[in-house]
């Protein structure tokens, strides 16, 4: 399992994105909230209460919109 940090412009921790062996991972905010997932099988992104937000892209960087 790898772990990176995301950071703003301003050097700033925006959260967290967690990759399994498999190329799956788990995106979380400051506050360790999980803000959703992306599956490199289905190559698919959902956010925390599992709706579809990318069909076609799986990258939890996608779920830092603000």
């Amino acid at each position: 399992m790898k772990i990176f940090t995301l950071r703003d412009g301003q050097n700033h921790i925006v959260g967290t994105i967690s990759t399994n062996s498999n190329g799956d991972s788990v995106a979380g905010n400051r506050r360790d909230s999980i803000l959703g997932r992306s599956s490199q099988d289905f190559n698919n992104t959902r956010d925390g209460s599992d709706r579809l937000v990318s069909n076609n892209i799986a990258d939890a960087s996608l779920l830092f919109r603000k």
